[in-house]
């Protein structure tokens, strides 16, 4: 027997509203609402502040893959939606960091922040977490994954266990390589 869990689209809002809240941003001030986020086929969360050095370099990569990722989506129906959470000390490095993201992100000041990185056990960073649409985590970090392939991953899936107790796994398939024209 293949072990399946069914939420209901309610259900799976309020979970992740107790999780990663309601209140969300872009980096323009755009308020972006958790129906919009649960919209995406996978959420990642993504901590990182400015002041870290492994997070410089994984920033263009990230912001690559989400481009790349979602190329091609209807509007409002992402393959992939990233929720930043900043790791920054100060409202100005904050402010700093977010400028490049295409991404949603939790307000600096939102008590969701530290709730997050308890629950998760955040202790170094960059780090980003996969989670499932009901607001448990399927995976602890695709970090290593989208350092590695980045821009050339594509469908991406949430395997459910076979058994009660598996763990679940992400699959990222990487992209068809376009034939040339002659």
């Amino acid at each position: 027997d293949v072990y399946k869990r069914q939420v209901s689209t309610q259900s799976t809002w309020e979970s992740m509203d107790k999780f990663i809240g309601t209140d969300f941003i872009l980096n323009n001030g755009t308020k972006v609402s958790l129906e919009s986020i649960m919209s995406a086929k996978v959420v990642l969360l993504y901590f990182s502040g400015i002041w870290c050095p492994p997070c410089h370099g994984f920033e263009f990569v990230i912001r690559n893959f989400y481009k790349a990722v979602n190329e091609g989506c209807e509007p409002g129906k992402k393959n992939v939606e990233i929720v930043f959470v900043s790791c920054d000390n100060s409202v100005e490095e904050f402010n700093e960091h977010i400028v490049p993201m295409p991404f949603p992100m939790l307000p600096f000041d939102s008590p969701k922040i530290a709730d997050l990185e308890e629950d998760l056990d955040v202790e170094s960073i960059p780090i980003v977490p996969l989670l499932r649409k009901d607001g448990t985590i399927a995976r602890e970090s695709v970090r290593q994954i989208i350092q590695v392939q980045g821009v050339h991953l594509s469908l991406i899936h949430i395997s459910e266990p076979t058994r009660p107790l598996y763990i679940s796994y992400a699959v990222f398939c990487l992209k068809k390589k376009k034939k040339k024209k002659k």
